[in-house]
Formats: structure tokens, C-alpha cells, sequence
């Protein structure tokens, strides 16, 4: 895959630029706030649990050196919720019963620090839940040992959900910077919409498109005047192309008039030449000079849709009739001029002089290269007219039938002196025409099975009645 369709749009980076700083902030004020909290918690927690564990065994240990019995000492001794106290006294270990733990799961470190002689606590999993222990010998004697086991559970769940809340709280946070960052990155976006809008619009030949105004916003009137001043100077350009374009061939048409004209003299004396050659010579030449003609006509207008400056001058069309003047003017034979009965009276509004020229070119093409047009057919679509030139020769390869609408594309024959006498024009002017109508045109094998090529045009027109016309 291509590595440019990897690459982040500027919204969505945007949007994870401010989703992860806000995950960075809420972050840098949960964990602390956590940690404190946590902190203070257990400190807390075993604060009172070494108060409750040195009163305990002053009690304890005041009782048994009084003779009373172990188990009962310890039963009758106060206890935190869940707290258990092991005891070791005259070498004996004393326990409630029944006893989860016994003296064996207290950590050995814990116990050679109190055998030490120095009250220690510890924090440990035993038999699968989190549990504070606490030691401290009796008083002179590092061999009597009180123990106080209290469970953690109650307080590591608090802990658990306080966490939780304060992750659903950075997860909140985060969500929260990403529609924000969202939101910014759509309203910093929109000046690049209206520009990308603006020079979409005049790729398609709407030179006056502006950018509006940027609402006193500084930082955008920069870029809104740059904008405009390059569309204005386009505009003029391409304005200035088309005057230019109008004046050539203004200054062109008036010498190509003045050689035709001298040709035609010559054409109408040849025959007081005074040989064959000579006669030979004053036909090519007027075919040169045709050729040339057609090829700056061509031209002319090919440089006007470049320039931008082509527009459609609309009038209403009586079809078939149209068709048919159109096919009588351009062959030599009659050409059948097909359509459905109800069309008989169809009526478009379109550029009569544009609609000749496609016509005109697809039966010159027809003569040229497919040995004469066979049939012309009319046809309405939902949106429009369909006009077919139908021939009868080689056809077109499927490999050719999108380039021979290119510019100077002839086929085969291009190139070759006296069999092609066109200028590769005609058809790629088809394309043009049918295209500023908001058309297309295509070629396809005939329908009939034959040998041949099918020229189809389709441009979108809202048909009339002729009676509605007439009133």
C-alpha cells in the first residue's frame, strides 16, 4: 500500500494532540492525589492498628503473668473487626480458635525482628488476602511475643474503587479534551475548507469565486487577500488569454481568406498550367490550405475551453429536424435519420452552433475512418437525448476508444499523407462540446452485431412539447 495513505489528517492529529494532553493532566492530578490519599489511608490504618496492638498486649500480657488461662485470655480481649491475636508465651504459641492462620504464616523476618527485641509490622497475603501484622514482645522478655493479625480487605477495596473513580475520572478527562480538541480542530479547519471550496470552484471555470471576508480576524486576512489577489490575477490572465485568443483569430482568418481566395483562382486557371505537375502541385496545396484552415479553426477553438472563456449560447432545437439538415449538409448520400415516433416534435435548449459541430465532426470522422455514416439515431433518457453515428468500417479496438478523444489522436492513419487529410481535432472537440453542455460522449460496437463503430452522445436536456414551445 502506498505510504501516503497512512498519513494522519490534520484534524485527527489534532484531535489526539488534545486527548493526550489532557490524559497528561489529568494524569499528573489523579496519580498524585491517589498516592496522597493512599498514603495517608494506610498510615493511618496502621497507626491505629499499633495503638490497638500495644494496648492489647499490656492487657494480655498482665493476665497471663496473673495465671488465667490462654484461651480464655485472648477470647475475652477486645479485638478490632476481623483482627486475630497469636500469642507466644513460655515457649507455647496461643491462638483463637478456630484459627485461619497460625504462627508458621507470620513472615520469618518479622519474627526474627521481634525476637529481637523491637516492636516491627509488616504487610503480607495470607491465605489469599491482603493483611497487617503487627509484633511486639512483652516487657523484658523477647521470647514472650504478641502478635495482632487485622485484615487490609475492606480498606484495599476502598482503595480499589477510589482508584477506579479516579481513572474514570482521567478517562472522562480525556474524552472530553478529545471533543474539545475535536471541535478546535473543525473551527480552525474551516478557513482551508472555504479556500480548498474557492479553488475547487474556479478548477471549474468559475473565475469570480472570492473568499468572504475574514471578519477583522488577523490572522486570517493575510491569507484571505493573498487568495483573492491570486484569483483576480488569474481571472485577468485567463481573460486576457481569451481576448488574445479572439484576436488570432481574427488576424489569422484574414490571410487564410486572402490564400484560399488565390487558390481558388489558381484552382479555376489550372487548367492553362502548363503541365500535369503544376495542376498536381495547386491541389495539394489546397488541401494543405484546407488542412490549415481547419486547423486553426480547431485550434481557436480548443484554446477557448482551455482559457476558460467557452460558454454556451442556448436556443430551442427542434431535434430531428435539426438532425436531419445537419446529415443532408454534411453527406453526399442520403443517411437515415432514425428516432421513436413521439419524438417527432422533441424540443431541447441547447447551443445550436456546439450541437452542429459535434454532429458535423462525428459524420466527418464517420467518412474518414469508417467508410461513411450508416445511420444517425435519436433516442430521450430519463435525464436527456442520446445522438448515435453509426458506420460501417474496421471499428474502434477497445484499447483505442478512450484515447482517440485525446488531442491530435488520429488512429492508425496518423501521419499518413493522403489518407488522413484531418488534424486529430475532431473528435477531442466532441469531448469538449458534449462536456460544457454537461454531457459525455463514448464509442461502442454496434448493437447490430455488424462490423463498425457507434459514436453515442449523451447530454442532459429538459425536453419540450413543441405545442408548449409554440405558445
Amino acid at each position: 500500500m502506498h505510504p501516503s495513505r497512512h498519513r494522519l489528517g490534520l484534524r485527527f492529529k489534532l484531535t489526539i494532540s488534545f486527548a493526550v494532553g489532557s490524559l497528561f493532566l489529568s494524569l499528573l492530578v489523579v496519580l498524585p492525589v491517589y498516592f496522597v490519599i493512599r498514603a495517608d489511608q494506610v498510615e493511618n490504618m496502621e497507626s491505629a492498628a499499633i495503638e490497638t496492638a500495644r494496648a492489647n498486649r499490656r492487657t494480655v500480657e498482665s493476665r497471663l503473668d496473673a495465671g488465667e488461662k490462654g484461651d480464655q485470655v485472648l477470647a475475652t480481649t477486645p479485638q478490632p473487626q476481623g483482627a486475630q491475636p497469636i500469642v507466644r508465651y513460655d515457649s507455647e504459641w496461643l491462638n483463637l480458635q478456630p484459627f485461619e492462620f497460625e504462627w508458621r504464616d507470620i513472615p520469618a523476618q518479622l519474627r526474627t525482628d521481634v525476637v529481637a527485641g523491637t516492636p516491627s509490622k509488616t504487610i503480607a497475603d495470607i491465605n489469599g488476602e491482603i493483611r497487617l501484622i503487627v509484633g511486639m514482645p512483652f516487657e523484658g522478655r523477647a521470647t514472650d511475643i504478641y502478635y495482632e493479625v487485622t485484615p487490609l480487605g475492606e480498606e484495599d477495596r476502598l482503595l480499589r474503587n477510589l482508584g477506579l473513580a479516579l481513572a474514570g475520572t482521567a478517562f472522562l478527562a480525556t474524552f472530553a479534551g478529545a471533543a474539545v480538541g475535536y471541535w478546535m480542530a473543525k473551527r480552525l479547519l474551516e478557513p482551508l475548507r472555504e479556500v480548498s471550496w474557492a479553488a475547487e470552484a474556479i478548477a471549474q471555470d468559475q473565475l469570480d469565486t472570492r473568499l468572504p471576508p475574514a471578519d477583522g480576524d488577523p490572522d486570517l486576512e493575510g491569507l484571505v487577500r493573498s487568495f483573492n489577489h491570486m484569483a483576480e490575477a488569474l481571472q485577468g490572465r485567463i481573460e486576457r488569454d481569451g481576448r488574445f485568443a479572439s484576436d488570432v483569430s481574427h488576424e489569422l482568418r484574414s490571410p487564410l481568406t486572402t490564400i484560399r481566395q488565390s487558390i481558388e483562382l489558381l484552382k479555376s486557371r489550372r487548367d492553362d498550367l502548363p503541365d500535369d505537375a503544376s495542376r498536381t502541385l495547386v491541389d495539394w496545396l489546397a488541401d494543405d490550405v484546407n488542412r490549415f484552415e481547419t486547423l486553426v479553426t480547431d485550434l481557436l477553438e480548443i484554446s477557448r475551453f482551455d482559457a476558460g472563456v467557452a460558454r454556451l449560447e442556448p436556443s430551442l432545437i427542434i431535434v430531428p429536424e435539426f438532425l436531419e439538415a445537419v446529415v443532408a449538409e454534411n453527406c453526399n448520400e442520403p443517411i437515415p435519420v432514425s428516432y421513436e415516433t413521439d419524438l417527432e416534435n422533441l424540443v431541447i435548449e441547447a447551443d445550436k452552433r456546439r450541437l452542429m459541430q459535434i454532429l458535423a465532426n462525428l459524420l466527418t470522422n464517420a467518412d474518414k475512418y469508417g467508410g461513411g455514416a450508416t445511420r444517425v439515431e435519436l433516442a430521450k433518457t430519463a435525464d436527456g437525448i442520446q445522438i448515435a453515428v453509426q458506420d460501417s468500417g474496421p471499428g474502434v479496438p477497445a484499447a483505442d476508444r478512450e484515447i482517440i478523444f485525446d488531442r491530435f489522436s488520429r488512429g492508425k492513419t496518423s501521419g499518413m499523407r493522403g489518407k488522413d487529410k484531418g488534424v486529430g481535432l475532431g473528435l477531442s472537440l466532441v469531448s469538449e462540446h458534449a462536456a460544457l453542455h454537461g454531457g459525455s460522449v463514448w464509442v461502442e460496437d454496434r448493437p447490430d452485431g455488424e462490423c463498425g463503430a457507434r459514436f453515442v452522445v449523451s447530454m442532459p436536456a429538459e425536453a419540450l412539447a413543441l405545442e408548449e414551445v409554440a405558445g
